[in-house]
């Protein structure tokens, strides 16, 4: 698989400089990056993922499509503050998404989780076996099996086709998230590097756009961050306003989910219907630009933050929920280009397939990529 793996790499990057300027020094980095970590090289390939799914799970790739998320991953949810000030919680990166099969974001999901619990559990046991006398040392094991993983994806994601709530209200969040350390997270701006003449012209306008009316002392700079999107054009500006400090951030996009999108000139916000997916109120798409604010309280929460099993549970449900969510905001309005499918639909197909369906394919993408991922780790 190594040498098919590195060909899809090698299409991929070849198309991804005849659409966008790539910041090399920054695409040498998510190499690095996929070659230290499973759960790394996981999100920072896709384009790979797209076509080894594909081919390793066929009857279920024949699944009903509809517009999906796409590179959705456990990483791919994180909180913020909607219109009126509330914690809001949910799917925070829609880059890649496009029409696909919706199998394809239960299993991915799924397998991100597994890939990631795995690598905690061997981080686990490396530190153990380093600090046998160290009884204070935190256990970052992940006590959740792979079973229920599936189990518990698959419980939030139906509750939410019969209707039912959430199972993350406000003041769960309340008691567990943590946002970021505010002096932390602001030092980190003023060593950024000023972009001056070289930020696209576009760029600046967007993000000048996005300031508050007061906003004073604006400083633009350049950063790379993310995994899939490393190499790809990032620019920061923060200024000074009568409430404190403020940030935002544009980034530059391409088409969704490429090899399999037939159709470049198009995106996955032509595809929308009339109920829209929530989302974090400063996100902006701009054609191939993406603007939002950058603050503290826009935080990750992940398993290994909850002290709790029965946390992790509600999470990884609330997780299955939220793609939901995501497909039947967008496939109800009877979007013929999504297909019209509805819950009904989505729900007769999982129940034609075997109980533990996610379970076991899953399993096939998880053991996939930790062996791809090992074979390239060992490349020079």
């Amino acid at each position: 698989m190594i040498d098919r793996f590195l060909k899809a790499t090698r299409r991929y990057e070849a198309w991804l400089r005849d659409q966008v300027p790539v910041r090399e020094p920054a695409l040498a980095l998510k190499h690095v990056l996929m070659k230290r970590s499973a759960s790394a090289f996981l999100r920072a390939s896709f384009y790979w993922w797209l076509e080894d799914c594909a081919t390793a799970l066929p009857t279920l790739w024949t699944a009903p499509k509809l517009l999906a998320v796409g590179d959705l991953h456990a990483d791919n949810f994180g909180t913020w503050h909607d219109e009126n000030g509330n914690w809001a919680w949910g799917i925070n990166d829609f880059d890649d998404a496009w029409v696909l099969p919706f199998t394809n974001d239960l299993i991915r999901l799924a397998t991100s989780i597994r890939v990631m619990v795995s690598e905690a559990e061997s981080s686990s046991d490396n530190k153990k076996s380093e600090n046998r006398n160290k009884s204070e040392e935190k256990d970052s094991k992940i006590e959740i099996s792979a079973e229920e993983i599936c189990q518990y994806i698959i419980e939030g994601y139906r509750a939410r086709l019969d209707e039912c709530l959430s199972p993350i209200t406000e003041s769960w969040l309340n008691d567990r998230v943590k946002p970021k350390a505010a002096e932390k997270f602001w030092q980190k701006f003023p060593f950024l590097p000023e972009c001056g003449d070289a930020m696209p012209g576009r760029a600046r306008a967007l993000l000048v756009e996005a300031l508050p009316r007061d906003a004073a002392n604006l400083r633009f700079a350049s950063r790379d961050g993310g995994l899939g999107s490393l190499g790809r054009r990032r620019f920061v500006v923060t200024a000074e306003t009568d409430s404190g400090r403020f940030a935002a951030e544009v980034k530059q996009r391409t088409p969704p989910a490429f090899p399999l999108n037939s159709e470049p000139g198009r995106d996955w916000q032509d595809l929308l219907p009339s109920r829209p997916y929530r989302i974090d109120p400063s996100l902006k798409f701009a054609g191939r630009w993406l603007v939002r604010a950058a603050s503290p309280d826009r935080t990750k929460l992940r398993l290994g933050d909850l002290d709790s099993n029965d946390d992790r549970r509600c999470l990884i449900q609330a997780m299955g929920w939220e793609t939901a969510d995501f497909h039947l905001g967008r496939s109800d309005g009877g979007d013929n280009r999504c297909g019209g499918v509805t819950g009904e639909v989505l729900d007769r197909f999982m129940k034609e397939q075997p109980n533990d369906w996610l379970d076991r394919a899953s399993a096939v993408m998880t053991d996939r990529t930790l062996a791809v991922q090992a074979a390239y780790a060992r490349l020079s």
